[in-house]
């Protein structure tokens, strides 16, 4: 988990919108070094620039190198023909390895190249071990609806209505709109058996809210023929705003629920009360900065798309960057994942710690905006401030340009990191990563 958390970082602030010639010469240092992760790192800045050639260079070099990432992107871009001639047998070719080893977005390809027949022959039981080994991402929504598609039409399977709801609900739940759109077809229809408006309803309510414009429609025409939404599912649609979630306070800090009746909030609650217990057995500068936060709001995948988003013109989802300096503990964490798939020091580590972390920054940034608005500073003194603010908004990168200076900040961080895992006596295989990327990083 450690692993992947660094890898994200890395690749938040490469794609951070900073210049690029800076973030590259840190970058280059290691991808000219032999470092698959960072030439995959490097390829895919320059993918994402649209410098294609760059892209193909350094991708091609991880690729070699055995980086699974790196052969996934090669087959988008010779999929699409991106930098490339466009050659569908090589982005399988590409798409397979990295599938191979595990990659999700690779395996999800796939499911679709058979399932469609796209440079290949149309094949429905390969699509279907494809994305069933897609589904297990615990972030992925799609590779279970189109499963469940496989199942209804009983494409290369037998027709099976039961697993094909089976599947849609997954999907749905993690928040793909087309996948609530069909269950709520399949239950105003009764393709299941008898039909249920009410769940029908409630599975348009859901789909609308996750964007799919056609369920729309198909709610207002159930509404109209059934006279009126049920105080029940009217309460289903409004509940997910910001100012109607249910809320607890733990220890000082708000805990802020979903919302959403398909979503376990009371496991929400009970898993942040166990990862804020443990902010206590963290060294004092991390508790510190863990201490900074005063709320956590759950939003699981595709749920951020309600409330300040949309422009609800009731209460607005806080911004976890827009911190109050009047409040004691102004830090904001808002929690992207399933809290199925975290763990207590998880999110003691990677969401309290880091945001904490981030709040305190921010507090110090504005102070230091106020005194420079202010004025009466010396010149010496303005510029020692103005060093130090773009040093705060910069973050790791603002030595981007100093190798060295960037080394040093970036393992001084992995070093706090690693001593909160230890004190909390996270799983050896959390601190064995992370050691492993300062080993690499030749930290100290």
């Amino acid at each position: 988990m450690a692993l992947f958390r660094v890898v994200c970082a890395v690749l938040f602030l490469v794609l951070s919108g900073l210049p690029a010639r800076s973030e590259e010469t840190v970058l280059e240092k290691y991808a000219q070094s032999g470092d698959a992760e960072s030439q995959f790192l490097l390829g895919l800045q320059h993918f994402n620039a649209k410098s294609y050639d760059n892209a193909l260079n350094w991708l091609t070099r991880a690729s070699d190198s055995g980086n699974a990432k790196a052969k996934n992107v090669l087959g988008n871009m010779f999929n699409a023909g991106m930098g490339v001639s466009q050659d569908k047998a090589k982005a399988i070719s590409f798409w397979q390895e990295a599938a191979d080893k595990g990659i999700y977005a690779a395996q999800y390809n796939l499911g679709q190249v058979y399932f469609r027949g796209d440079g290949t022959a149309q094949n429905f039981p390969k699509a279907l071990e494809m994305f069933q080994k897609a589904s297990a991402n615990p972030e992925y929504s799609w590779p279970q609806y189109w499963i469940g598609v496989i199942h209804e039409n009983g494409l290369g399977v037998a027709k099976n209505m039961d697993e094909a709801v089976k599947w849609y609900e997954l999907s749905a739940k993690r928040g793909f709109g087309d996948a609530a759109g069909r269950l709520g077809v399949i239950a105003e229809e009764g393709l299941n058996g008898k039909a249920d408006p009410k769940s029908a309803q409630r599975w348009y309510v859901l789909a609308v809210s996750l964007g799919h414009k056609p369920s729309q429609q198909k709610l207002s025409a159930l509404q109209a023929k059934s006279g009126a939404a049920s105080a029940e599912d009217g309460k289903s649609a409004s509940v997910a705003n910001y100012a109607d979630r249910p809320k607890k306070t733990y220890k000082g800090v708000t805990l802020v629920g979903s919302g959403y009746p398909d979503v376990n909030d009371e496991e929400f609650f009970n898993m942040l009360s166990k990862a804020i217990d443990m902010v206590g057995q963290m060294p004092a500068k991390p508790r510190a900065d863990a201490e900074m936060v005063g709320e956590v709001i759950y939003d699981p995948p595709s749920k951020m798309k309600l409330g300040k988003e949309t422009g609800d013109p009731r209460t607005p989802i806080p911004d976890q960057f827009d911190v109050d300096p009047k409040r004691k503990k102004p830090g904001i964490v808002h929690i992207g994942s399933s809290i199925r798939f975290r763990s207590p020091i998880d999110i003691a580590v990677y969401n309290l710690h880091k945001n904490g972390r981030a709040a305190r920054t921010a507090l110090e940034a504005k102070e230091i905006e106020r005194q420079l608005a202010g004025g009466g500073l010396s010149s010496g003194e303005t510029a020692a401030k103005r060093e130090r603010l773009a040093h705060l908004k910069g973050g790791v990168l603002a030595n981007r340009s100093n190798p060295k200076a960037y080394l040093k900040e970036h393992c001084a961080q992995m070093q706090e990191e690693f001593q909160v895992l230890k004190a909390l006596d996270a799983p050896s295989q959390m601190r064995d990563a992370l050691a492993k990327i300062m080993q690499s990083r030749s930290c100290a």
